[in-house]
């Protein structure tokens, strides 16, 4: 039951889009810099959020039971960490 994501570009455009949505989509155009992030940066923010949010590392693949489970479990929460 989400209405609006954490970030804008967690989710996808819709293609259709009314009059009202184009006023919108230039009052948020501010908000929806993803072309101002790297790919690298977008990867951190999403596995960040994964992490906090849901205690899930993408890169073990794995939902942790709790943050305790999560730090002592997990090497880190990077790619690199888990070489």
């Amino acid at each position: 039951n989400i209405q609006v994501p954490r970030e804008a570009w967690y989710w996808l455009r819709l293609e259709e889009e009314t009059e009202e949505d184009e006023e919108e989509k230039e009052q948020d155009e501010d908000e929806y810099k993803s072309e101002d992030l790297s790919v690298l940066e977008k990867l951190q923010i999403l596995t960040s959020y994964l992490r906090e949010e849901h205690l899930y590392c993408i890169w073990c693949g794995t939902a942790y039971e709790d943050k305790e489970d999560l730090s002592s479990n997990c090497p880190g929460p990077t790619s690199a960490d888990h070489d």
